[in-house]
């Protein structure tokens, strides 16, 4: 049972429970089907009213007693963009969503002059349902990997899958591990990296850590390998901000091999980043999900020639 009065469809009394939400929450919490991102759209296109007067800011907060009123919701937008068959690895595929394997070198989205192909094409041309899931540009993303990052990526199918893995994200309930092969060997072995993490004051095309603004940015890691010049570091995202273990690695003086960016491309063709392990809860059924993908070529064999070159 609700914990607002619903008078008719649509329509809810604000009652001391959810009072002083932000207007965009509470119908995150009363609405579950559909995300905050996509309540966020409709309340700026004015399809919610308090007390009968539509409130364009997602930010409002609803005041005790008033009557919030969803207007009728458009239509899904059609999906613009063309499919392009592609060879995706699939982890796990079910009617709510899927887990594909996303190679180096293919961009997610399309976006900053990227046109095509890009992962959603190929998404696009794989689950003819994606259409207007989670935005026209970016259906089915519920995250993102970088061009030269491999690995897992999940995917949803509807709006409820959609949210729901949202939602783990924001709580940090979904456990994300990465492999980093760095430069040297980080002493203490083991640790958690809290800090600002926010656009560079002077690149703008970076992220940087920041000593005020920004967003809190956590990341743990411990040692699984290292031969003293080169280490493997299992990395764990408790938030995900963008190129968050590149930046927190070259933070910490040692940048992952190939880091153009962030780390002068010491040692590899590519930043040497590998999604290996997702556990989360199935968003429709309950289900914990764990799934794991082994090392692309490229990082085999960089893991196979750390025992080579010595210390």
């Amino acid at each position: 049972m609700s914990i607002n009065q619903v008078t008719r469809q649509n329509v809810w009394i604000i009652t001391p429970e959810t009072s002083g939400f932000r207007l965009d929450v509470f119908l995150t919490e009363m609405g579950p089907l559909h995300s905050r991102t996509r309540w966020q759209e409709w309340i700026r296109q004015g399809y919610v009213a308090i007390d009968s007067v539509p409130v364009l800011l997602p930010n409002y907060r609803v005041p005790l007693g008033s009557t919030c009123t969803i207007m009728d919701l458009p239509e899904p937008v059609p999906c613009d963009l063309t499919p392009h068959p592609m060879n995706l690895h699939v982890h796990y595929e079910d009617s709510d969503l899927l887990v594909i394997e996303k190679p180096v070198g293919l961009v997610v989205h399309p976006g900053n002059g990227t046109i095509a192909p890009t992962l959603i094409h190929g998404l696009l041309a794989q689950c003819t349902d994606l259409s207007g899931i989670g935005g026209v540009q970016k259906p089915g993303l519920v995250h993102r990997l970088d061009k030269d990052t491999s690995g897992l990526m999940i995917v949803a199918k509807n709006d409820q899958a959609h949210h729901g893995l949202s939602r783990q994200f924001a709580e940090r309930s979904m456990e994300k591990k990465y492999l980093a092969f760095v430069v040297g060997q980080p002493m203490p072995s083991f640790g958690r990296i809290d800090t600002l993490l926010g656009r560079h004051p002077e690149k703008r095309l970076q992220q940087a850590v920041l000593t005020h603004g920004g967003k809190q940015a956590i990341t743990t890691y411990r040692t699984v390998k290292t031969n003293g010049k080169i280490s493997v570091l299992e990395c764990g995202l408790l938030t995900g901000r963008t190129h968050q273990i590149r930046v927190h690695c070259a933070h910490l003086k040692h940048p992952l091999l190939g880091d153009s960016v962030y780390g002068r491309g010491t040692g590899h063709t590519r930043q040497a980043l590998h999604a290996y392990r997702l556990r989360f809860c199935h968003p429709v059924t309950g289900a914990i999900i764990e799934l794991t993908s082994p090392l692309p070529p490229d990082l085999q064999e960089l893991w196979v020639a750390m025992d080579d070159t010595g210390p």
